[in-house]
């Protein structure tokens, strides 16, 4: 029997005000949010960063991919937004083939929330999903609404 060949892995996905990826480093502004808090009535539109990274089977290298963002609604009826970045991953001629390649992509998104609630980044890659991330949309809440902490 064959042994199955490593699958894509996905290593995060982070929300943020900006993010942007420099000679393979990632620079990241008001970075790993999980809930955006909006004051205006909906349908609010709100720019967005998100970063991803995830690994290449060492063996997976050198042919041009495709990578799939979508932002659905939870219950995946109503799409936000889609992004598709095409890449190719080169292995150093001194890293064995059985090493996974890290990728790192940013994008810099402009949503648009037709309502408050949970929403989900999906990740694919050749049109095989290789992970999720949850976020939520919400109002802020009244002041006096939160615990309030004891000195």
């Amino acid at each position: 029997m064959e042994p199955t060949p490593e699958k894509i892995q996905l290593d995060w996905v982070m929300l943020a005000d900006a993010a942007q990826i420099v000679n393979g480093k990632l620079y990241v502004l008001g970075g790993g949010w999980d809930t955006l808090v909006v004051s205006s009535p909906f349908p609010v539109n709100q720019p967005c960063g998100l970063a991803i990274a995830f690994r290449i089977p060492g063996a997976g290298t050198n042919p041009r991919k495709t990578a799939r963002i979508q932002v659905v609604d939870q219950e995946g009826t109503s799409t936000i937004a889609t992004a598709d970045v095409q890449f190719q991953v080169g292995r150093p001629p001194e890293v064995d083939d059985v090493l996974p390649q890290r990728v790192q992509l940013a994008a810099g998104l402009h949503l648009s929330f037709p309502k408050a609630g949970t929403y989900v980044v999906i990740v694919s890659v050749d049109n095989a999903e290789i992970g999720r991330s949850r976020f939520r949309v919400v109002h802020p809440q009244p002041a006096g609404s939160g615990e309030r902490l004891n000195a």
